[in-house]
């Protein structure tokens, strides 16, 4: 009897310690924090390619309310126009490539969550409208604008 007691009381411990690890929740990591650590990447090295030294990119600022949406487009496109300039062109830097895909794919889902402007009422300007900026103020400026879009969303 004391054998099928013991028994029992494992079993029930190892059913108990199941139970809890399935409805534990996994620690969700921001979005916000995963770009900023692939920007903060990208930021360290794109100094050493050549050609930020003549690329500018369009950069908004000043965004208009309900414009967030297409200011987050116009980011994403200016992103693929760095990787196709710059980081297309160098084979050997995968982990930079890496990150700058992060970076898009992870502001991708981000725009996607943020509505855009209802019945096209808003004064949205066209990414050509925003000022050039260098690449660095550019990287600068994802950060405000994703962080911006996190704050939207809440």
């Amino acid at each position: 009897m004391m054998m099928r007691m013991s028994a029992l009381h494992w079993i029930c411990a190892l059913c108990l310690t199941l139970l809890c690890s399935l409805s534990a929740q996994p620690v969700k990591r921001e979005v916000t924090s995963e770009i900023e650590d692939n920007l903060q990447h990208l930021k360290k090295v794109i100094t050493n390619y050549e050609c930020i030294s003549d690329l500018t990119l369009y950069t908004p600022t000043d965004i208009a309310p309900g414009c967030l949406h297409m200011a987050g487009n116009c980011t994403l496109q200016e992103l693929k126009v760095l990787k196709n300039d710059c980081f297309d062109l160098k084979e050997d830097d995968d982990d930079d490539k890496e990150s700058l895909n992060n970076v898009i794919d992870l502001l991708e889902a981000e725009v996607n969550q943020i509505k855009p402007c209802p019945n096209r009422k808003c004064e949205c300007r066209t990414c050509e409208e925003y000022e050039a900026t260098d690449v660095m103020t550019f990287l600068k400026n994802v950060k405000n604008l994703d962080e911006r879009m996190e704050a939207e969303r809440k």
